[in-house]
């Protein structure tokens, strides 16, 4: 029984990574063509700039989102489809989220 409540708490945590990931993928998929265009241009300094700026922004929002998923664990993985009828569930789930 135990394993199967591993599995389900990784399981929901694995969708809710994923969906985050799908999310910030416009990041890449803004600033790759961005950065591309500047180094065939031989433009050192705005590829520089670019890849600073996805850098910060990255930082700043993955920060953010990391702030927001801690406090509102429980939230979070209601979203994904957990129920406080399976507490064991859902405390395994809270407790890989929080680690990981």
């Amino acid at each position: 029984m135990l394993c199967t409540v591993l599995q389900g708490a990784l399981g929901v945590n694995t969708s809710l990574f994923a969906f985050a990931f799908v999310v910030f993928n416009f990041l890449t998929t803004a600033t790759t063509p961005m950065i591309a265009a500047a180094v065939a241009s031989n433009d050192a300094r705005q590829a520089g700039e670019v890849t600073w700026q996805a850098g910060i922004m990255a930082l700043v929002l993955g920060s953010g989102v990391t702030v927001l998923l801690l406090a509102n664990a429980d939230a979070a993985l209601m979203l994904m489809g957990l129920d406080e009828g399976q507490p064991q569930l859902l405390g395994l789930a809270k407790e890989y989220l929080v680690i990981r």
